[in-house]
């Protein structure tokens, strides 16, 4: 139950952080996603590669195509009404994983799951290929900070929230760790 009702605020924090345009969203977008990798990370169990790419790929990769063919549809169903709609725009969104370009102008509302997906999978690599708890974490914190770096610092952007993921993947760290 404590999970449920930490992530019962963590969705409410997001809503609400949507709605708002002022001083409380910064202070919520600083902690409802970290809160979301934690718990993830606690429930993080180390097997086979493979299997956990099958698996993983069900639970997020699924929905996130599904979310995507759901909002190209009705993009594409408000542009057939007349509603000025850019399908175009979120299918280039969709398709290099939900978080878009600053000049697109379009979001996408399922990003975090390419980005948990990613960073499920590159936490079970280095947990296969290191058996060092000290050395797990001192990789996961250069790869946050290196992540966190060039997306505050650099003007480049890299597909499929890598970015996003490299902080993630502290998070979903910190989550394992605590379990």
């Amino acid at each position: 139950p404590v999970f449920d009702i930490m992530k019962f605020i963590a969705i409410i924090a997001m809503i609400i952080g949507h709605c708002v345009n002022d001083w409380r969203r910064p202070l919520i977008y600083a902690w409802h996603m970290p809160l979301f990798f934690i718990v993830s990370g606690y429930f993080f169990k180390n097997i086979p590669i493979l299997k956990k790419i099958k698996h993983t790929s069900r639970q997020l990769l699924i929905p996130y195509l599904t979310t995507t063919i759901l909002i190209i549809t009705t993009a594409t169903i408000y542009n057939i009404c007349g509603v000025n709609h850019s399908t175009l725009e979120y299918l280039k969104v969709a398709l290099i994983g939900g978080i878009n370009p600053i000049d697109w102008g379009v979001g996408f509302p399922v990003w975090f799951l390419i980005s948990l997906f990613i960073c499920i999978i590159t936490y079970s690599i280095i947990n296969k290929l290191i058996k060092s708890n000290i050395l797990i974490s001192l990789i996961v914190i250069i790869i946050a900070f290196t992540t966190y770096f060039i997306k505050n610092h650099c003007s480049v952007y890299i597909p499929f929230n890598i970015l996003q993921t490299g902080m993630g993947l502290l998070f979903f760290h910190i989550g394992h760790i605590f379990h």
